[in-house]
């Protein structure tokens, strides 16, 4: 055997819609990397490309390791399609040899002809590498800071041995280009809070109205009839903000101290899922940069990690599918928050209509 054949290697598998900006090496791979991790490491495709990746730790897991900023950009230069297959081997130090399999899983190669000369990109001396044919694909500074459980190559790139029920949404979603981020749609106003906090309910709850049945009873005087009415009218709004509020849905709440909030029909049907501005502000809730997912499929298939961009929760309606939610349904979304109110854990409620 070649000394090719004795390095480690790992293996993924590239789909579009779940392809991002950074790579996560399975945790398996960890056994291979030396014990001083580098802080940059060179990807070097076997068409004779050359491009260097920032490699980070991932928060909240230290055994979780990424390449960051970058591989979208390697993704466009080499090519690459939809169900093939990516051979990636390590060569001990910081360099991460890959090779592309075709839907024929034959091995895809490049001539000398063909073989682009890489643009050097720097942003800055700190940047600058000795060699003119590596790319830095490095769009902005990189901290120290650590990235969460599930970046963007969990977004983009699907780990063999990773969660089933994404590869089973991977079919219904529309498959975006290679350059496009996930569809947001943004709202620049609050005016859909209102319906967030369960519009849809208000018609299932009857509004009972206080009568008097005794048309012909004799308060005294006009003063005591008109406070009575006044009694009623403050009885009903009450009624009525506890309806539109969706306070009767915090029955199906696993804590019933617990923030939360009902998804309206219209919010079901978008990709990425906006918390209401008023159940933040009202209970003081700030955000990691990414959350737990829970739903009632959580013991089947596991824990969904996704990523949270200002109020919005990227690519919630693959929960939306795998549960198989219809218009008819009731969505409600309860929020486990700490007592400094940072919220880790999303938990999805799916009530049957």
């Amino acid at each position: 055997n070649s000394v090719d054949d004795r390095l480690p290697k790992f293996f993924k598998v590239y789909l579009p819609d779940e392809s991002g900006d950074d790579l996560e090496l399975p945790i398996s791979f960890n056994t291979f990397l030396p014990s001083s991790l580098p802080k940059n490491v060179i990807v070097r495709s076997i068409c004779g490309n050359i491009w260097k990746m920032a490699f980070r730790k991932c928060c909240g897991d230290i055994e979780r390791l990424v390449m960051v900023h970058g591989w979208k950009k390697i993704v466009k230069n080499v090519g690459l399609k939809g169900g093939e297959f990516l051979e990636f081997e390590f060569d001990g130090s910081r360099c991460f040899n890959f090779c592309i399999f075709g839907h024929e899983t034959c091995k895809k190669l490049r001539s000398s002809e063909q073989i682009k000369e890489i643009e050097h990109v720097s942003d800055g001396e700190d940047d600058k590498c000795s060699d003119d044919d590596i790319t830095v694909l490095n769009d902005g500074v990189i901290d120290d800071q650590y990235y969460g459980d599930e970046d963007r190559s969990s977004e983009n790139i699907i780990v063999l041995d990773e969660e089933i029920s994404d590869v089973q949404d991977c079919n219904e979603e529309d498959t975006y280009s290679e350059d496009t981020t996930v569809l947001d749609y943004a709202d620049n106003d609050d005016t859909n809070d209102v319906q967030d906090y369960g519009e849809e309910d208000t018609s299932g709850e009857d509004i009972i109205v206080i009568e008097d049945d005794d048309d012909d009873q004799d308060y005294g005087d006009d003063n005591y009839a008109e406070e009575e009415d006044e009694r009623r009218r403050g009885l009903q709004t009450e009624r009525k903000e506890k309806s539109s509020s969706g306070e009767h849905d915090r029955q199906y709440l696993d804590n019933h101290m617990n923030p939360f909030f009902t998804v309206n029909k219209k919010n079901m049907q978008r990709e990425n899922l906006r918390i209401p501005t008023k159940v933040i502000a009202n209970n003081g809730l700030h955000f990691s940069e990414f959350i737990n997912l829970i739903d009632p499929l959580e013991q089947k298939f596991g824990k969904l990690k996704r990523r949270i961009e200002g109020q919005r929760i990227r690519r919630f309606g693959s929960i939306i599918r795998r549960n198989n939610v219809k218009l008819t349904d009731k969505v409600i979304c309860e929020l486990e928050k700490e007592m400094d109110g940072l919220v880790r854990e999303f938990k999805v409620h799916v009530i049957r209509g």
